[in-house]
């Protein structure tokens, strides 16, 4: 069993915005020497840094991140990418590892950068070459039968015709979404989350004072467009993980324990119904009933998730993002699933609860859910 002792992020930034020159790797450098100093930790002890990225600015991220930071060499880094899931994947991967008894202490979670994605080039024998100009692209192919260089967006239009999803009722939710998180940092919730990184804050994608009026005349005539769907942000989020003789030794308080997680595939072409996909198998696999569930933390890439995951499971709409959703707070794809995991510990401190889940979609058709306990 994992523990998760504390966890941080960095306010969310536009791309092109706050850290426009910033490496990633520079922004999760700050939060692993913030989590050490913050909990005393002794770096020599930590068995591995466990890190997603979706886009990239090359190379093994998560070794050049601890290599700026105060770990020393000795402690392994490693990248993984399951683009939208990933910082969710990261935890899941440090939670087995710890189970398993091969590890004890773990930095796990996951960074973004849209500002400085590098841009990439298929070689000329590569059969993909032609699909693109002079072979360049920013959005690999997520799968064989791939279409066109956003099919996420496809994707999000058929999973919204499938489950009844208006174009009204996203906007609703936006609306919400942003009224939420506006409170949250109003209230002081975000103070103990986010770490400002060279002053940097609050999260630069609120839009206080957001109105449905507003919103409306940013609309298009297409039912996935900019009013319901995240935009490309730069973001950093890194939790603390660890086993029981850890926390002992260290005095440790935690905050949550990992119950059980999920990871499953599903159809590509509907790939923002993850979240329900991998929610499925985690109740069906251990005999739990959602409606014992608190709090559901479910990632807004897109508005319509949270609604076709409410018209699911019947779960009322009040318990999920209950401080708001990427929408409001950004979506910095390999951090967002570790950023969505720190909202919901903190949704079940404020709400005083118990029992929270966190379930991500992404691109490619998975899905990856984690069941918490608040201690």
């Amino acid at each position: 069993m994992a523990y998760i002792i504390d966890g941080l992020r960095v306010a969310t930034g536009k791309a092109g915005g706050y850290y426009k020159t910033v490496l990633p790797e520079t922004l999760v450098a700050v939060l692993l020497d913030s989590l050490i100093t913050r909990n005393t930790v002794n770096p020599s002890e930590l068995d591995e840094v466990l890190l997603a990225n979706s886009f990239g600015t090359g190379g093994n991220m998560a070794r050049y991140a601890a290599l700026l930071s105060d770990i020393p060499a000795v402690v392994p880094g490693t990248t993984i990418d399951m683009q939208c899931s990933g910082g969710l994947k990261s935890v899941v991967m440090a939670n087995a590892m710890i189970e398993s008894g091969s590890h004890s202490l773990i930095m796990a979670g996951g960074m973004e950068s849209n500002s400085l994605a590098t841009e990439k080039t298929y070689h000329v024998n590569d059969p993909r070459f032609d699909q693109y100009p002079d072979g360049k692209y920013r959005i690999a192919k997520f799968s064989p039968e791939q279409t066109g260089s956003e099919p996420l967006l496809e994707a999000a239009k058929k999973a919204a015709i499938l489950y009844d999803i208006t174009k009204a009722e996203m906007l609703e939710w936006t609306v919400k979404s942003f009224e939420k998180a506006s409170a949250a940092w109003e209230s002081g919730f975000m103070e103990d989350v986010v770490f400002s990184v060279f002053g940097m804050g609050p999260d630069q994608t609120l839009k206080p004072g957001l109105t449905a009026e507003k919103l409306k005349r940013l609309q298009t005539d297409q039912l996935i467009d900019f009013t319901n769907t995240a935009h490309h942000h730069d973001g950093a989020a890194v939790l603390l993980l660890a086993d029981e003789a850890s926390v002992l030794k260290n005095n440790w308080k935690p905050k949550a324990r990992i119950v059980t997680s999920v990871s499953i595939g599903g159809d590509p072409g509907l790939a923002p119904l993850g979240p329900i996909w991998a929610t499925e198998k985690l109740l069906e696999k251990h005999g739990i009933n959602i409606q014992d569930i608190d709090l559901l933390e479910i990632n807004e890439s897109f508005a319509l998730k949270p609604l076709a995951f409410s018209k699911k499971f019947g779960v009322d709409q009040d318990k999920i993002n209950v401080l708001g959703g990427n929408l409001a707070f950004g979506h910095p794809f390999g951090a967002s699933g570790a950023m969505n995991l720190l909202h919901l510990v903190k949704a079940l401190e404020v709400k005083d609860k118990k029992l929270g889940l966190v379930a991500m979609g992404a691109a490619g058709g998975q899905g990856v859910a984690v069941l918490i306990e608040r201690l």
